[in-house]
Parts: structure tokens; C-alpha cells; sequence
């Protein structure tokens, strides 16, 4: 038995390809962590909500939120586009917990207390006035956020609070379409919508 083990390692042995397999995969995971500064520096995107910028199976690289500088909201931007649209595409967990991470668009910027029922897209929020919507008037203060694909804001169904600069684990910067769903289907987590 444990013959047979030593000699799947010889040269030419699978273990021994397996192992050469693993050691670059972990090189190239290595090298893009140190580029971009966030784990994992590579993400699918599991839903429909950044269609049509970004679509379901599509692997982005995330640059993390130290190295990005400052968010640009979708309202303060000149003439500056990120995947289709103005402002920055963030990776954020949802209400700080780790186990929920939200891939959308910055919006805007509100204060605590604020009532930002006004300064929202009105096709993008819920009822007439501030009380009728989740997180309004705002709990604290954070970014606004809406997936490309969404009718409304995150903040305004309730998929997350405003997006405090500290939930924020990167933007995103490349997208490579399909890869993805390699990972998607190993995760079974393919035909999921957040």
C-alpha cells in the first residue's frame, strides 16, 4: 500500500503532476492576492443583478478597497464609466456579515438620519416618502447601492443597510466572462439570484 503511494510520486507519477498542478495554482493565487490586496482576489458572480455589465458565470478581479483610493458614487461622477456605467462596482458584506457578499453599484453617499427618499432615482425607490422604505431615514452612514439589473435600491428592499466603508472588501476591475462557472458548479450555488 504504501509502496503504491511512493511510487504515484516518482517521476512521471500523477501525484507528482498533481502536486505541480497544485504548487501553481497556489503561485498564481499568491501573486494575484499580493497585486490586488484582497481574498479572493478572483470572484464569480453567482446572480442576474449586474445585467447587463456584468452577467452571471463572469470571474472579476477584485482590487481591494486600500489599494482603490477613494469610492466613486454613480452621482458624483464626470465622465467616469465602470463596466457600462458611471461609478464604481463594489464587493461589499451585506449588513458586515462575511457570509454574505453583495457585488453592486455605489450610488451615492448619505449621512445618518438622513432622509434620502429625495435625492433617489424615483423608479428605484419603495413608496411615497422616506417612512415606507427600509433604512430610511438612514441608520448610519454609508454608501446607497443598486445591482445594474435591480428596480430598486439595495438599501430601500432591504438586501443590506447603507454600505459602511468597513463592509467594503474591494472594487472590481477585470471581467473574464464565463470562467466563473467553473466555480459556480463545484459550489452548486449556479441559478442563484441575491
Amino acid at each position: 500500500m504504501i509502496r503504491n503511494i511512493i511510487d504515484l510520486f516518482k517521476e512521471g507519477g500523477v501525484g507528482r503532476l498533481i502536486l505541480k498542478d497544485l504548487f501553481f495554482i497556489f503561485l498564481i493565487g499568491g501573486i494575484l492576492f499580493g497585486i490586488s490586496g484582497a481574498w479572493p482576489p478572483l470572484v464569480a458572480i453567482e446572480s442576474e443583478s449586474m445585467e447587463p455589465n456584468l452577467h452571471q458565470g463572469d470571474l472579476v478581479f477584485v482590487m481591494g478597497s486600500e489599494r482603490t483610493g477613494d469610492i466613486v458614487t454613480k452621482k458624483e461622477v464626470g465622465e467616469y464609466y465602470k463596466f457600462g456605467d458611471k461609478g464604481d462596482v463594489i464587493i461589499f458584506n451585506a449588513n458586515g456579515d462575511p457570509g454574505l457578499a453583495v457585488i453592486h453599484r455605489v450610488e451615492f453617499w448619505v449621512e445618518e438620519g438622513e432622509d434620502w427618499y429625495e435625492r433617489g432615482n424615483p423608479n428605484w425607490v419603495v413608496g411615497k416618502n422616506c417612512g415606507a422604505m427600509f433604512n430610511c431615514p438612514a441608520p448610519h452612514d454609508g454608501y446607497i447601492t443598486k445591482g445594474d439589473g435591480n428596480e430598486r435600491y439595495d438599501q430601500a428592499q432591504g438586501i443590506s443597510g447603507p454600505v459602511k466603508s468597513s463592509w467594503i472588501k474591494g472594487t472590481a476591475e477585470v471581467r473574464i466572462p464565463w470562467i466563473g462557472y467553473i466555480k459556480l458548479i463545484f459550489n452548486g450555488v449556479v441559478g442563484n439570484f441575491i
